[in-house]
Order: structure tokens, then sequence, then C-alpha cells
């Protein structure tokens, strides 16, 4: 499934930022890209100063809770300000230019499976349940999540834990976060998937920052070489790199930027409005 995803720093919670990168072919099994039960694209009121970059290719952020849960209206709320935190903070960082968010900013989806379902199916063909896998089929269903969508950026999220050695992940422009993601916006207790976690309650930001790189990865980013390489030139504080944990004061590198301002999900926008904190939201 390509490259790993988010490193590990010593001491903080990785949560769903284990499994693959954004690298990998496409499913022969994927639905259409036709966003069943979405609103038309329109201006959200919201937006800062009403604005929003002038851009068709939308970066969709999905809520999914799990047919034995209810829908935490603090989570959607604070997934948008999340994203729109992170909306500011590449625009900042490319001097002008960012992604556009779909509108609504999050999507809430019931799923028609119950909470343990997506760290204990094992799908059709394979040997081990895949947590990734599980939860990319039913934002596939339930909110037409596609990889490889030439017009969307998917940030996935389910209110659901994965099993230990399972996690979320990105591939293909599909970014899958688990439930410690949500209670981690939220700063409510992480829970333990494996005995090894560490304790303790990293800060919002902390959260905001592996929105920010996973983001990173569904846009086609890479993590630094040299940090992969384990070399001493390896620019640890970058956002693609150790840099998600000390978000916003993670940067983006002169190739990130390179390579962002060629992608068609970016495009000029003339918000002025300041970052902001991101802790709290």
């Amino acid at each position: 499934m390509g490259s790993r995803g988010a490193p590990r720093r010593r001491g903080l919670v990785a949560a769903t930022l284990i499994a693959a990168g954004c690298a990998g072919g496409t499913p022969t099994t994927e639905r259409s890209s036709a966003l069943d039960g979405w609103s038309p694209v329109t201006q959200d009121a919201r937006t800062d100063s009403g604005d929003q970059p002038a851009n068709a290719k939308k970066v969709r952020v999905v809520y999914l809770v799990p047919s034995d849960g209810s829908a935490k209206a603090a989570y959607t709320l604070l997934l948008e300000k999340a994203v729109r935190h992170t909306q500011r903070w590449y625009r900042d960082e490319l001097s002008g230019k960012t992604f556009t968010l779909a509108s609504p900013v999050v999507a809430v989806r019931k799923t028609k499976n119950p909470a343990s379902y997506y760290s204990t199916h094992v799908q059709a063909g394979a040997t081990t349940p895949s947590f990734f896998d599980n939860v990319y089929a039913e934002a596939n269903d339930v909110a037409s999540a596609q990889r490889s969508d030439p017009d969307n950026v998917w940030l996935v999220y389910i209110d659901a834990d994965p099993a230990c050695g399972q996690g979320g992940g990105c591939m293909d422009g599909v970014s899958i976060f688990a439930a410690n993601d949500l209670r981690g916006l939220a700063q409510e207790k992480l829970v333990k998937t494996c005995p090894t976690d560490p304790d303790g309650l990293p800060p919002t930001c902390r959260w905001v920052g592996g929105l920010a790189h996973m983001l990173g990865l569904a846009l086609g980013l890479s993590h630094p070489p040299d940090c992969e390489k384990q070399l001493p030139t390896c620019d640890s504080s970058a956002l693609m790199w150790l840099g998600m944990y000390d978000y916003p004061k993670a940067h983006l590198t002169v190739a990130d930027k390179t390579d962002l301002r060629m992608s068609a999900f970016v495009s000029d926008w003339s918000s002025t409005t300041p970052l902001g904190s991101c802790n709290p939201l």
C-alpha cells in the first residue's frame, strides 16, 4: 500500500496515522464519484468573509457515525474549525494559495454497521481484517468517497476504534481517521488500542496538525526523502514529518510548495483573515 503514514514521536499518540501513504492502484470495486446526498456546490456563508477560492475541485470532510452510535454536534463543529484552520495555514505557507472546501464543509453520514465491524470484518478475498479497507468501503457506499477521484480529495473520520496493529491512513486521495482523532479534537480521553500506547492527551493543535499532514498526503505530498532514509539532513520540523506534532509551527518544504502550486486542487485565495488559535479551536 505504498509508504507508511505519519512518523511517530515518543510520548505522543500517533493515533490513526499509521497506515499506508497515498500511493497505490485503483480498486476495481469502486463506485461512481457521483456525490450521493451532497448539496450542490454553493457558497458557505461561514467561510472567511464569505469568500472561497474559485476552484471546482474540493476537499471533502466526512464524519461517519456507526449504526450503534449517535452523531455528536461538537465533533462536526470541531472538524469544520480544524479544516478551516488548515485551509488558512496552507494559504499562509503558499503565499495566498490554498484548497477549496465543499459545502457543507462536513458531511455527516450514518453507517450500516456497528463500530466493532470496522476492526473485525474480513473482506472477500482477504485473510485478516483491515480497518482502513472496511472504513473506505463504508465511506464509498454512504458518502460516495472514491479513491483517485479527479475532482475531490476526501478526509474521512469515523467514530470507531481500530484493533491493535490497525489504523487509518491515506491512499489515492482518501485519508481515513479513527475515533481517537475525534476525541483529540474534542480533548476527550483517548482509547488505547494497544497496551503500549502512551498515556496523556496531546493538545488540540496536534490533531489539527494530523489533519493537515494527512491532507498533504491526499494532495500528493510525500514524507521528506531524507527523513525516510534517516539521514542527518532530515528536515524534521516539516509538516510532512514530525512538524505535524508541533502544528502550527510546522512548515512546508520548498519541494512541497512547488508540488502544491502545480496541484489542480490549489488556487488563489484573497482572504487575509489571521490564522488564529488551534488551542482551542
